[in-house]
């Protein structure tokens, strides 16, 4: 399929719009045997469509044969009138703006929508009048060249003649204007964009008009009741049935007074009461309610239970019936946690969908629920191979192959590793395909001229500056335990690990058994940050006494596990006052 895309691009071929039969070859079989494929297409090139606009192909029935008849015919359309049609050579022309704020300039009552639709329309007729002064710009183009023409063949009689040096000068000049106008319009009309100035050659407008028209067609559509319509006149009809069905129609005006009816009939609703519940709501009125909310702590929570999934189930039951959307039981899957791995049977059995896993991600980045498998670093390997596959066909000396690991792999490398704590294995392999890389390149042959350990070393000590990845996997990791430790609101993540995980503690007394797999994955690494932090007790505010390492033993906790019970201080702020106090007395 993709070298018969190719060969389409290269040979310029464009499909063309089809009605009738949707599939073109049936195998003439019955029951479970029965077979249909669409096998039959016709293409043709941007010329034709320039010579035929209307063209389209026609699947007609296949008869006695298996293969359905193609008919490529012309296809004449009946012209609707036009919307507001701007074109964007009139805003080159002396006089437009002055045109234009002429009529803009009008104070006109309503609604700015409203305003904004009475002055388009007001400018229709003036540009619809300079629009007419300028005429055809393809026949003016057409009369200047033949003016041109004509004044370079006089001027072919007669070089020395001054007037006919004058005339072909000024015929230059009006072809070169007429051609930029007509090449504006081909160019609003075909949507090229990429064709910046131009080039003075509008057969790839020409061309491009008449494929953009010819792709703008709706053949067939399928109704509400699940015919399918394929005349023009139907399609356009049922078009207008579902919008009215789905907007419905205009709400029907009091006639009557119907306050009579209060005593008899408590649920009367006026006009003004109707207007009033079906207003827009206000961003107050939302934060009010969002706050009540909050106060009242109503939550409705959903259990991996039975009964649960039974409820969720019936509720899609009652959407179904009431929209007509039905869940696709082989497009849907239940994803479980650990917790619910008990009830999994049973939960698979009442909705019946099927067992998958969470491949949801965020930035290129994997949002995993438990520890990170090499499952999970699939992309990185896969983005890995791609670079270097692109490279492996290039001709590249050493010193161009170790710039491009330090400017571009490292770069995806580092990315994740500030993320995750990455397993061994997918370590391995990544420098497993960099050493490959450097000294086999795109020939598959060579063997490694110097360790990995060597290279690997920085440029004062003579190597080529390559970082390790493990080493430099766990520098970065430990630059969140950095900022826990500095707890500088830095992040939000930083807020709420103080406040739901560490509490009265810090990262170097908390228990490295809890939480999820990232924070245990972070806390483990506080043995080897530990050596390079140095605590200097300054007002002692933010200071505990018994969980910082301010001390030569560490952390006095693991010292003394009743202190924070017996002595009763948590900061040191409140043990330093509390020591003044004491001298103060002279006790």
């Amino acid at each position: 399929m993709e070298d018969f895309c190719t060969c389409l691009m290269d040979s310029g071929l464009i499909p063309v719009p089809t009605r009738g039969a949707v599939y073109t070859w049936h195998n003439c079989n019955d029951g479970q045997r029965s077979l249909w494929k669409k096998l039959d297409h016709m293409f043709v090139n941007d010329r034709w469509y320039v010579t035929w606009p209307k063209s389209i192909c026609l699947n007609t029935t296949p008869r006695t044969s298996d293969h359905s008849p193609l008919v490529l015919c012309g296809y004449s359309s009946r012209r609707t009138r036009s919307l507001f049609w701007f074109d964007n050579y009139l805003a080159t022309l002396p006089g437009f703006l002055d045109s234009v704020k002429g009529v803009w300039q009008h104070a006109i009552h309503g609604t700015p929508m409203y305003s904004i639709t009475r002055k388009l329309k007001a400018l229709k007729p003036v540009f619809r009048e300079q629009r007419r002064g300028k005429g055809d710009l393809s026949k003016n183009v057409a009369e200047a060249k033949e003016f041109l023409k004509t004044a370079q063949q006089l001027l072919d009689l007669d070089y020395c003649n001054e007037l006919l040096l004058l005339l072909e000068r000024v015929a230059r000049i009006v072809i070169l204007k007429a051609t930029k106008l007509e090449q504006i319009m081909l160019q609003q009309w075909a949507k090229v964009q990429w064709l910046k100035g131009g080039d003075q050659c509008t057969k790839i407008f020409f061309r491009k008009i008449a494929v953009r028209r010819a792709s703008q067609k709706i053949f067939r559509i399928n109704s509400t009741t699940g015919h399918t319509i394929v005349e023009e006149a139907g399609v356009a009809t049922e078009f207008v049935k579902f919008f009215e069905d789905l907007l419905g129609g205009k709400r029907c005006a009091d006639t009557i007074n119907i306050m009579y009816l209060r005593p008899w009939a408590r649920h009367i609703v006026t006009q003004e009461e109707g207007d009033a519940m079906i207003r827009p709501v206000d961003r107050v009125e939302i934060k009010e309610a969002c706050l009540t909310f909050m106060k009242t702590k109503h939550l409705t929570l959903m259990w991996a239970d039975e009964r649960s999934v039974t409820l969720f189930r019936d509720g899609l039951s009652l959407f179904a019936d009431w929209s007509g959307l039905r869940a696709n039981i082989t497009k849907s899957q239940l994803i479980l946690s650990k917790s619910a791995l008990d009830a999994r049977p049973r939960l698979l059995s009442i909705l019946a969908f099927q067992e998958g896993c969470i491949l949801v991600r965020y930035l290129g980045l994997p949002m995993i629920l438990s520890h990170l498998t090499t499952v999970d670093c699939k992309p990185l390997l896969q983005k890995l191979d791609e670079r270097l596959k692109g490279w492996s066909t290039v001709q590249l000396s050493y010193a161009a192959r170790i710039q491009l690991l330090q400017a571009v792999i490292f770069a995806m490398n580092i990315y994740w590793a500030m993320a995750f704590i990455l397993p061994k294995s997918i370590i391995r392999t990544v420098e497993a395909r960099m050493r490959k890389f450097l000294w086999q390149g795109g020939s598959g042959t060579g063997m490694a001229k110097v360790a990995w350990t060597d290279i690997c070393k920085p440029n004062n000590e003579g190597e080529q500056g390559i970082r390790a990845l493990e080493p430099l996997n766990r520098g970065l990791m430990s630059k969140h335990l950095w900022d826990v430790i500095q707890h500088t609101n830095t992040s939000i993540w930083v807020e709420w690990i103080h406040c739901y995980r560490l509490k009265r503690s810090t990262v170097w007394t908390t228990s490295s058994k809890t939480g999820s797999w990232s924070w245990q994955k972070n806390v483990w690494l506080r043995d080897q940050l530990l050596g390079n932090v140095t605590y200097q007790i300054g007002d002692g505010v933010s200071f505990l006494v018994w969980h910082d390492p301010w001390h030569p033993l560490g952390p006095l906790i693991h010292r003394f596990p009743r202190g924070p019970e017996t002595v009763g201080y948590h900061l040191m702020h409140d043990l330093a006052k509390s020591f003044v106090m004491v001298i103060g007395t002279g006790l």
